[in-house]
């Protein structure tokens, strides 16, 4: 088993592209299971609900116009 960890290890450290991108990728693997694990907070929460209502007037067809949309503003 050491062995087999050696062989990697020498291939990765070979090509420094490669050490880069395990590293990106067992970064973007953590942040994204970390993300499961942290309580929204009030900003956060008041930007999904102003997103879910912005959804349901467009839906119903109603115009929003020149008001102002929430405390965000309307971001897609």
């Amino acid at each position: 088993m050491k062995n087999l960890f050696e062989k990697t290890w020498k291939i990765i450290t070979q090509n420094p592209d490669r050490l880069f991108y395990l590293f990106l990728f067992a970064y973007t693997v953590l942040m994204i299971v970390l993300c499961f694990f942290r309580d929204m907070i009030k900003d956060e929460s008041l930007y999904y609900r102003e997103t879910w209502l912005m959804s349901e007037v467009f839906k119903s067809g109603e115009w929003i116009g020149d008001y102002s949309v929430g405390l965000h503003g309307f971001l897609f």
